[in-house]
């Protein structure tokens, strides 16, 4: 199977773009660095942030449809890679190749926010199917080559339109108007950094301009470490309490 995995970067952020794809490198994948600049103006959206989170996400998805791939992943750059990844991508695409599916979250937050209830029939042990088709975040996430056309022209058509979506928003949209159901790692294999937000650049002023002081950069890579140990933990017992639906039980 022929995968393009894209990192999602900002020419004002390169701390972000060090550290996502030291995260890639780490998880020993080979990627490509997609880095934009940061829009003038918001364009009608909340902020200048959703604008270009949803323009990069277009790029990186019509880029893959040119490079006629069978599968592309797209990074945000505040992704953090959880260990058992490296472990379970392997079996991951094996069970791909012979799996119907259109998308795919490595990714996600919480047990599947905001579909907390939705019940996950078993793909593998890696992988399940949830039985809904709503999901927040796009920081670490799959799109097959069976859909990614009708996903571009679908983007190219909302996207600089009302009601001004998020790019999570616009991608559950497309998946309910078609009935598609995503599937999810189990347990969850990527969760955002705690970093101040791209998507909204002047909120919690205080935290950004901390995070940006060069002598805090101890305290914070200590602070990150006693986070990605607490996700670790958290996705494992997560994982324990998905509902999975009877058939697949």
């Amino acid at each position: 199977m022929r995968i393009h995995i894209v990192a999602l970067c900002l020419d004002d952020r390169p701390d972000r773009q060090v550290l996502v794809e030291r995260e890639l490198r780490r998880a020993g994948l080979s990627f490509t660095a997609a880095v934009a600049t940061r829009p003038s103006d918001p364009g009608g959206y909340a902020s200048v942030g959703i604008r270009g989170c949803n323009e990069s996400h277009l790029r990186a998805l019509r880029s893959a449809l040119e490079l006629d791939v069978d599968a592309v992943v797209v990074c945000e750059d505040d992704l953090m890679i959880l260990r058992r990844f490296r472990r379970a991508w392997p079996r991951i695409v094996e069970t791909l190749e012979h799996t119907d599916w259109q998308f795919l979250h490595l990714g996600y937050k919480g047990r599947f926010l905001p579909s907390n209830d939705a019940a996950v029939e078993r793909v593998s042990g890696d992988l399940g199917r949830l039985l809904a088709h709503e999901l927040l975040t796009l920081h670490f996430y799959a799109v097959h080559r069976s859909v990614l056309g009708d996903l571009v022209d679908y983007l190219e058509h909302r996207i600089g339109e009302p009601p001004y979506a998020p790019p999570d928003g616009l991608v559950n949209d497309f998946r309910a108007e078609r009935s598609l159901l995503p599937l999810v790692a189990i347990p969850n294999l990527g969760v955002q950094r705690p970093s101040p937000s791209n998507l909204w650049p002047t909120e919690r002023a205080l935290v950004r301009a901390l995070h940006e002081q060069p002598r805090l950069r101890p305290a914070r890579s200590a602070w990150t470490a006693l986070k990605r140990g607490g996700y670790e933990l958290q996705s494992r017992w997560l994982a324990r309490t998905v509902h999975w639906s009877p058939e697949a039980s």
